[in-house]
C-alpha cells in the first residue's frame, strides 16, 4: 500500500507537469490545470489517510477503531477526489480528441 501512495501522488504530478523520461508533455490546458488545483486538496487528504494506515500497519494490527475511522475518513473523501479526477481526465480526453481531429 505504501508504494501504491507513492505511486498515486507520482503519477498526479506527471499529469500535471510531465515527464521528459516519458515523453509526457506538461498539462497545458489552464481549466484542467485549475481543476487538478482543486483536486489536490483531496488527494492530499487521501495520501494523509494512507499513509495512516500504512503507519498503524507497522509495527501491529491496528486496533478495530483506528481502523474504522481511517475507513470512514477514506469514504468521505474519496468520491469528491474521484469525482473530480474523472472530470479532469474527460476534459483532457476530449481536449486530445479535438486536437487529433485538427489534424485529420
Amino acid at each position: 500500500m505504501k508504494k501504491s501512495v507513492t505511486d498515486i501522488v507520482e503519477k498526479h504530478n506527471v499529469l500535471r507537469n510531465g515527464d521528459a523520461d516519458q515523453h509526457i508533455p506538461s498539462l497545458r490546458n489552464a481549466d484542467a490545470l485549475t481543476m487538478l488545483g482543486q483536486v489536490q486538496p483531496h488527494l492530499d487528504s487521501l495520501t494523509q489517510v494512507a499513509r495512516q494506515v500504512v503507519d498503524s500497519f507497522q509495527n501491529d494490527l491496528p486496533d478495530r477503531v483506528e481502523f474504522q475511522s481511517l475507513a470512514d475518513q477514506t469514504a468521505k473523501i474519496e468520491p469528491a477526489f474521484l469525482t473530480s479526477m474523472d472530470r479532469v481526465v474527460f476534459m483532457i480526453a476530449d481536449q486530445s480528441a479535438a486536437e487529433i481531429n485538427r489534424l485529420i
